[in-house]
């Protein structure tokens, strides 16, 4: 961990490691906690960065859960297939599904009360999105080429359009489609016969681009695509994963070809900003990827099956852990099993946005006359109880204030929860090295459970600078 106050260290710690059922040694490694559905195989995530709600699609039903304490909210009932393709209005009020069972249903997020059934699809609906402005939602399915477009309000027909690809090959057979984040370029893969190729396997791009690319060895099974870098994401049974610049209309290769996956591609999400990417596969592993240099990061193992859907988490998520935007992942696998990821170590490896370089914040002033072992007692003692009126004198600008929001996002019962926790904590030992004190902690429930912090002091206040 980077220069750090003591407060948000330890809040991010403890919160992280008691939020996990059965605590840190029970949780696959990088894991914040996972959620045993037990009720079928995760076939889609969709996350509300405006309501910070999950949504997972297990089987036919939909459960909402809470984004920070995982507690399932509601289950929404009436498919009656598979629920393949889920997707929150911009505001989160709204979350619409699409189904094997060839609908697509228009749900009040906050009550589960349905809308609006549409049964005009003669196929599975595969994929769904909102316009940005959350007045239309689209639908679409790998078996009907007709792309579908409904009013939010009421469900309401608004328009039906048929695309270049009705006019593929009778031949062709579609694998995956994908709607953009803004509803404005429609995607699909397929299976096609062309002029001097006996068979390939298409990516076609409609609407904002326009291109047709071959590029893998075996049928496409899921896209993703980052509107803003203009980046598709193709994921095959070839497993490999191939990243495409689809601004570029004369495009004929990608620009990367990962490989390490053991099994076929089954699902992919690009972080926010568009420089991580996520898949899952049949090799029951999600591994990290830097789009621009094509750095395989990563490899997150704890499923025990196939991936059947993968999604970043943004601000909101996990608001207690004080984890930042693009640092978390949630993923599902056939076996019912809902994992939350913390991708903080790997989000730092990112050639693309070098690491700056901070300054120590102030820790104390109010004890700067104190000795290093006296401050770091004091401040072991007052977490302890997690008592706003004794810790908060103790820190000092900015700390101050963010440690009192972290600690307002944590409830009363979890907050009496973590304080029987920290009761554990204690220091076990402590060495004076080159004009710093370092300080050995043990911390109940983390992985490790010793921390090492570094002091030393400036200006006569007390810096916290390093704590790993």
């Amino acid at each position: 961990m980077k220069i750090t106050k003591l407060a948000g260290f330890i809040l991010t710690l403890t919160v992280t490691v008691f939020l996990a059922p059965g605590f840190a040694e029970d949780l696959p490694t990088d894991a914040v906690t996972q959620i045993n559905t037990g009720k079928g195989s995760i076939t889609a995530i969709a996350y509300s960065r405006s309501a910070n709600r999950l949504a997972v699609g297990t089987a036919e039903k939909i459960r909402i859960y809470d984004a920070s304490t995982y507690k399932e909210l509601m289950v929404l009932a009436g498919h009656t297939d598979s629920v393949l393709a889920l997707a929150f209005s911009p505001n989160g009020k709204l979350l619409v599904s699409g189904s094997s069972d060839e609908t697509v249903r228009l749900w009040k997020a906050d009550t589960g009360e349905i809308r609006r059934v549409r049964e005009e699809h003669t196929g599975p609906i595969n994929t769904v999105a909102f316009s940005s402005d959350g007045e239309k939602f689209w639908s679409g399915s790998t078996k009907d080429p007709a792309i579908r477009s409904w009013f939010s309000n009421d469900g309401g027909r608004a328009s039906k359009s048929v695309s270049s690809f009705d006019i593929m090959r009778p031949t062709d057979v579609f694998t995956a489609i994908l709607f953009s984040s803004d509803a404005k370029t429609t995607v699909r893969a397929s299976t096609t016969t062309l002029p001097a190729i006996s068979e390939g396997f298409l990516i076609s791009v409609d609407g904002a681009y326009n291109a047709n690319m071959l590029g893998h060895s075996d049928s496409i099974n899921v896209l993703a695509h980052h509107v803003k870098g203009g980046t598709l994401a193709t994921g095959s049974a070839d497993k490999t994963i191939q990243l495409w610049n689809v601004k570029d209309s004369d495009v004929t290769k990608p620009f990367h070809i990962l490989t390490s996956h053991t099994g076929g591609i089954t699902a992919m999400d690009f972080s926010v900003n568009g420089k991580l990417l996520a898949s899952g596969s049949a090799d029951k592993t999600v591994q990290l990827w830097d789009v621009t240099t094509g750095q395989h990061l990563h490899t997150l193992t704890g499923h025990t099956s196939e991936i059947g859907a993968v999604a970043f988490l943004g601000d909101k998520a996990l608001a207690g852990t004080a984890f930042a935007k693009d640092k978390a992942l949630v993923s599902g696998s056939s076996d019912g099993k809902v994992i939350i990821w913390n991708l903080n170590k790997v989000v730092s490896k990112i050639s693309a946005e070098p690491e700056q370089k901070s300054e120590p914040r102030k820790v104390s002033s109010a004890q700067s006359d104190q000795s290093a072992e006296d401050v770091m007692n004091a401040f072991v003692e007052a977490f302890k109880t997690l008592d706003l009126e004794t810790i908060l004198p103790m820190l000092t600008g900015d700390a101050r204030e963010e440690f009192k929001g972290d600690l307002e996002h944590v409830s009363e019962d979890l907050r009496t929860q973590l304080s029987q926790l920290l009761r554990q904590m204690e220091i076990l030992d402590s060495q004076y090295v080159d004009d710093e004190f370092h300080f050995r902690l043990k911390v109940p429930g983390s992985n490790p459970p010793e921390v090492t912090i570094k002091m030393r002091k400036e200006e006569g206040s007390w810096l916290i600078y390093d704590a790993k």
